[in-house]
């Protein structure tokens, strides 16, 4: 966790969006700017750190501002392999149709590595499962969950506690009042605040 910038009371915590490509990264991070930008108030852009290979955004809840990392997927291995940002937790964007991918499972073994080459736990994960409106069938999207949950595990993540958030990241960010909608945003945001909360 890094500490606040000035004038901002609130701790500041980095996600790094992990996901396939065309599995809806960019348009979930709009989402989540635009929709808890209207609730919380506007960020200012975040300064990079580092070298990052996409971009950085800011958003905040009432416990946290946030630094969001979104890179393009095929780049997001070398972002972390490079240390910098160290990220505060891991956020999985997974399509509810087309499910994991081989870079999502290659993204997981690179942040299990650096986490190991350092010495450190693992970053805690949240999962939001986008695309819901197209796949609007409970068991379908169970079924999906699960198989999330197991590459977790076999990445070595604990998949088993991994907390997940069914929505539309496209639908969030129009604004719609639906199941799928902006109300899943603030429950992804309330997630990630429990979820990356320093412990101890």
């Amino acid at each position: 966790m890094s500490a606040s910038t000035s004038g901002e009371s609130r701790p500041r915590l980095t996600v790094v969006a992990l996901g396939d490509t065309g599995a809806g990264k960019t348009t979930l991070a709009q989402a989540l700017v635009t929709v808890l930008s209207a609730k919380y108030g506007p960020l200012p852009a975040e300064d990079p750190g580092g070298p990052t290979a996409g971009r950085v955004l800011a958003y905040g809840t009432d416990r946290y501002r946030y630094r969001h990392i979104d890179a393009p997927a095929g780049r997001i291995g070398e972002l972390l392999a490079s240390g910098s940002p160290r990220p505060d937790g891991l956020l999985l964007v997974v399509s509810a149709v087309d499910g994991t991918g081989d870079h999502l499972t290659a993204q997981l073994e690179v942040a299990r590595d650096v986490a190991s080459a350092e010495g450190g736990q693992l970053p805690p994960v949240v999962v939001y499962l986008t695309g819901c409106e197209n796949c609007d069938d409970d068991d379908l999207q169970a079924q999906v969950e699960n198989h999330i949950r197991a590459d977790l595990l076999d990445c070595g993540f604990p998949g088993d506690e991994a907390v997940f958030v069914r929505g539309s990241g496209l639908l969030a960010s129009r604004g719609d009042t639906g199941p799928y909608g902006r109300d899943t945003v603030h429950a992804l945001a309330e997630a990630l605040d429990e979820v990356l909360a320093p412990r101890g």
